[in-house]
């Protein structure tokens, strides 16, 4: 099975520190399984990265545990998986649109 290699941009590992630091207020260890459970969301790009198309070449993951979305773009040529947001799923279409577009 091929592997493909992960790529997080700068803006996506802020978004993933956001959501930790929410979390964290909310319930103390909270933001720990957030952290968890993207890891392991990310992990299942790795070997599976082709999901749902949001718009053109971008794909978006949503997470089952939290209401989030993760939006990549794979280049196949170089089996890399581009993560270039992380982000809550009520956020508007527009706002969501001007990270991910």
């Amino acid at each position: 099975m091929k592997k493909f290699a992960i790529r997080i941009e700068n803006d996506a590992v802020q978004d993933i520190q956001d959501g930790i630091s929410y979390y964290e207020t909310q319930q103390i260890g909270l933001g720990r399984k957030f952290h968890i459970f993207i890891k392991e969301s990310i992990e299942v790009l790795t070997y599976s990265p082709f999901f749902k198309v949001y718009h053109k070449n971008i794909r978006c993951l949503p997470l089952i545990r939290f209401p989030f979305s993760i939006f990549f773009a794979v280049d196949t040529e170089t089996s890399t998986v581009h993560i270039v947001a992380i982000l809550h799923q009520a956020l508007e279409p527009n706002k969501i649109n001007k990270r991910v577009i």
